[in-house]
């Protein structure tokens, strides 16, 4: 972000807005100096990974910057090997919405991203050329009375709702072009609605992408496009990360993030499990000693790790 940037804007009530402290939530030097801070739970070999299953994260593409921009970020996703290579093409569905594609992070860490148009490709075409809006058909309007006057909010259609109950996280694609019109209202509506409480955990990440077509293209910077989409209203993590379709800039940075976040995510479930199976304990090799289950187990856990992060060595005694 360039310096020059005001970090304070004016707004209706005449009062200043701090958009940097908003960002300041989620930005990478943020993560850095935190990540540090959080603990570190290590893995006690197959048997207690187990008690987790472990699976490809998933995670829920959507927005219309999937579908204005000059250049298809997707299309350029699933050909350029050198930034994120393919690892499955879709082979099974979702409740008829499909399983999306599988990509390695690295190299080595697959996930799946399962992208979600509002409209056909035919209607998004057509809205591109001739400059219109289509009916998102991924949402439905209901109204309701809230004190002396009508609201109107969106809920997800039943196939997006199950997609919605299985995925790890989101991936919001914001058009962050400055010399587009935007409907920031009616895009933070959509976001709410997919990330309904009702639908999963409250904890699954969401990454804003702040995407533009190509370099040199006017931007509206991401503290502002935080700003605009009341990413402050949300109670999941989240970041909003620059990216430009046309070479993935930036891409990577989003995706390492959501990543960690699972990562993160995952460890403290394994904990939580593992204290609930020993309750009186946070040494599990000291646990085994103590009953009696030393030779029964230690073949499976040959070196184990306290969750006090003091090392424990177990050894078979037979």
């Amino acid at each position: 972000m360039r310096s020059r940037l005001t970090a304070f804007s004016e707004i209706n009530d005449n009062t200043l807005y701090d958009y940097m402290a908003i960002y300041r939530k989620s930005c990478q030097q943020m993560r850095r100096s935190l990540k540090s801070n959080r603990p570190k739970y290590r893995a006690v070999t197959s048997f207690l990974q187990s008690l987790v299953t472990q699976a490809e994260p998933r995670f829920a593409m959507f927005g219309p910057g999937l579908e204005e921009l000059d250049e298809s970020l997707v299309v350029k996703m699933m050909t350029c090997p050198e930034t994120l290579l393919i690892a499955d093409l879709p082979l099974r569905q979702i409740h008829g919405i499909g399983s999306g594609i599988s990509f390695y992070f690295n190299n080595n860490q697959k996930f799946n991203i399962l992208t979600l148009y509002s409209t056909t490709s035919v209607e998004r075409k057509r809205a591109r050329r001739e400059q219109t809006v289509t009916v998102n058909k991924m949402f439905y309007q209901e109204s309701s009375i809230e004190g002396n006057h009508q609201a109107v909010h969106y809920n997800v259609i039943a196939q997006v709702k199950k997609v919605c109950e299985v995925v790890d996280g989101f991936i919001y694609v914001a058009n962050a072009e400055a010399n587009k019109i935007h409907d920031r209202q009616d895009e933070l509506a959509h976001i709410l609605a997919m990330i309904d409480p009702a639908l999963g955990p409250q904890n699954r990440p969401v990454l804003f992408l702040s995407c533009t077509s190509y370099d040199g293209v006017k931007r509206i910077p991401c503290v502002y496009m935080a700003h605009q989409l009341q990413l402050n209203q949300l109670r999941q993590p989240w970041m909003v990360q620059d990216t430009v379709a046309a070479n993935l800039t930036g891409l990577l940075n989003g995706v390492e993030w959501l990543l960690e976040e699972i990562e993160h995510k995952n460890a403290q479930l394994k904990k939580e499990i593992i204290l609930s199976v020993f309750p009186n304990t946070r040494c599990l090799s000291c646990y085994f000693l103590q009953f009696g289950g030393l030779k029964c187990f230690s073949k499976y856990w040959q070196h184990m790790y306290c969750l006090n992060d003091t090392f424990c060595s177990v050894r078979c005694s037979q």
